[in-house]
């Protein structure tokens, strides 16, 4: 199912749409093969509570089985309700822990349900029967973590590990702006508790290594906003570090839904730090016009100045009165950078043009610039130069847009080369494109050109 970018009212806080938890725990089994475990419930009990007690959620949708109840049919029905319920808005995080199996040629991993049979694989359930249900939603993010032996099969291919973490106990704004523009992303992840492998339960009434360094983590995490990928990054690194023999893995899942997002998780007690929203991309974010209607970044590419002007208008209104209505100290101070940043693009717009001529040698040694990675001070010079009517201005605002977003993941960690980042390596070919573009449409040697291009 499609999906499509959430708008600016969406991005302003994440004190928005539903997280959905399905928590499935078997310590017993039916199946007279299969032993009993010590911790499965009590891990994902411990898990989910101490999200639910200490971090923020917008609202709350939870279904969990454990033991006799969690049979196949329990778990696929609960799993396609969810997936078919959640909105684009909507998180999901499922947890299952328990046995599981991998079958020999097949090299399949399979989740044990506790009426299993791991004899038979009609009454287990595939990575295959899990994917079918998760690629059907629509929602914004999903992450899957599987406590479960030879779990590690379940990935497909392999996802890079993005590791944005930080050591810092106060960690820099651009490090918060990141971590709230990678949520507005859609994500699809997936934690496993080991590769193709054996893992521990752990010992009688305590937790497995897997879910101890969950657990600890979310309970004594210092940094209170943070991503999926900090908490991915810790228990990687933690779990393999005291187990010899296992090895979690982090990997988005193969699918067309994952977009580059990650999940953030906000503790109550969280303060806004200052910058914080100073990456807020109100170039590339829609807003609203007038009469209601969402305004792209496909419209902006074809806006006149003084219809810019009117929606920026428009959406700084909006702002002010969510702002008036918020009873949210978080959500107040994302509205008032959100407008700030509005201004600023108001103050953009406003400037006096130069004129000047172009010509195809000056866009040739734009298009060497930007290739050199000189994005940012290129573009402030083809902005300024180009004239204010040209049908391609504005697609050159949106891409100056997009270019500080990917600037402060850049400073925040996320990569350290700009060639490093897909985002930045389409980035600069579409940027080239809408320079051969304007090229292309430059009058002959015999054709005079006036104010500008």
């Amino acid at each position: 199912m499609g999906y499509s970018p959430p708008t600016s009212q969406e991005l302003q806080s994440f004190l928005v749409g539903n997280r959905y938890f399905f928590g499935i725990g078997i310590n017993k089994y039916a199946h007279e093969s299969i032993s009993n475990l010590n911790n499965a419930q009590k891990d994902v009990e411990v898990f989910w509570k101490t999200i639910k007690e200490s971090y923020r959620l917008p609202g709350l949708t939870e279904t969990t089985w454990y033991d006799e109840s969690a049979t196949k049919t329990n778990i696929i029905d609960s799993l396609h309700t969810i997936c078919n319920d959640a909105s684009r808005l909507d998180e999901i995080i499922i947890y299952f822990s328990g046995h599981g199996v991998m079958k020999g040629n097949l090299n399949t991993a399979y989740w044990v349900p506790h009426d299993g049979n791991p004899h038979s694989i009609s009454s287990l359930i595939s990575y295959g029967e899990i994917m079918a249900q998760i690629e059907q939603s629509k929602a914004k993010h999903i992450l899957m973590i599987s406590d479960s032996c030879y779990s590690g099969a379940l990935h497909k291919s392999v996802g890079e590990l993005v590791d944005i973490s930080t050591n810092t106990e106060n960690p820099p704004p651009h490090f918060f702006n990141s971590v709230r523009k990678l949520h507005g992303y859609q994500s699809r992840w997936l934690l496993t508790s080991g590769a193709k492998e054996l893992v521990s339960d752990g010992h009688p009434d305590h937790h497995s290594p897997f879910a101890g360094s969950l657990i600890a983590y979310m309970e004594n995490q210092e940094n209170k906003f943070f991503s999926y990928q900090n908490l991915a990054h810790y228990v990687t690194q933690s779990v393999a570090a005291t187990q010899s023999f296992q090895t979690p893995i982090s990997q988005h899942m193969t699918l067309a839904a994952h977009k580059l997002g990650q999940m953030a998780f906000i503790r109550k007690d969280f303060e806004v730090p200052e910058g914080f929203g100073d990456s807020v991309d109100q170039g590339v974010l829609a807003i609203k016009s007038l009469d209601g209607e969402e305004i792209s970044p496909e419209d902006f590419k074809h806006a006149s100045k003084e219809l810019m002007l009117e929606w920026f208008e428009t959406a700084l209104k909006h702002l002010a009165e969510k702002e008036k209505e918020s009873q949210d100290q978080t959500e107040r101070k994302i509205l008032q950078a959100d407008s700030d940043r509005i201004r600023q693009q108001v103050e953009q717009l406003m400037q006096p043009k130069t004129s000047m001529k172009l010509t195809p040698v000056q866009i040739e040694q734009w298009k060497t610039a930007i290739r050199m990675n000189k994005v940012e001070k290129t573009l402030d010079e083809i902005i300024e130069t180009i004239d204010e009517n040209h049908d391609k201005r504005n697609t050159l605002f949106v891409q100056s847009s997009r270019f500080y977003g990917i600037k402060d993941d850049k400073e925040a960690g996320v990569f350290s080369n700009w060639n490093d980042s897909p985002l930045y390596n389409r980035l600069v070919r579409d940027i080239i494109s809408v320079l051969d573009s304007i090229k292309k449409d430059l009058p002959g040697p015999n054709e005079s050109i006036s104010g500008g291009v």
